[in-house]
């Protein structure tokens, strides 16, 4: 996949290629930008709400943003004075959710996470304190204040706050 400077994989672009492969070249790889209308931009993503409404959702913010950048940022390349997206709302709601293991599956976990070898105590973190795979190795020992661990730059962008018990 594509690399930032620093050399790390730009997940975020290999999806973005996905999306363009997937959801756009066809109907719109032929054309120049500047012949997109803004109904050609709403037809792509009706047809994808009716497939995929999540799917649309994220069709929806890549080119939200890409037309965003060809009037913006990227108006010297692209000289394009109109954004197609004006006006496009995003196509579906979505809702959170929320998983919690079962009572029965803590105790599988817990009663094979030995297997893991020295990963287990990381293992055994995530579970009692509900954080992401990489949170617990972004803390440091001044984010306790008190009873409470404060993670920082979470998936979400927001602090996480964890509860600490003896």
């Amino acid at each position: 996949g594509e690399k930032s400077k620093s050399g790390k994989v730009l997940k975020s672009a290999d999806e973005k290629w996905r999306i363009y492969n997937a959801d756009m070249h066809e109907q719109l790889g032929s054309k120049l930008l500047s012949e997109v209308s803004r109904l050609d931009v709403a037809k792509l993503i009706d047809a994808k709400k009716s497939k995929a409404p999540i799917g649309a959702n994220r069709l929806y913010t890549h080119m939200n943003q890409f037309w965003g950048w060809c009037v913006g940022a990227g108006y010297a390349q692209t000289e394009l004075e109109t954004n197609v997206m004006q006006h496009i709302e995003k196509p579906a709601s979505e809702n959170v959710r929320e998983r919690y293991l079962s009572d029965e599956e803590i105790k599988l976990f817990l009663a094979n996470v030995h297997h893991a070898g020295s990963a287990a105590n990381h293992l055994k973190t995530l579970l009692y304190t509900g954080m992401r795979l990489r949170e617990p190795l972004r803390c440091t020992f001044g984010a306790i204040d008190g009873e409470r661990l404060r993670v920082p730059d979470t998936k979400n962008g927001l602090d996480f706050v964890v509860y600490l018990s003896p």
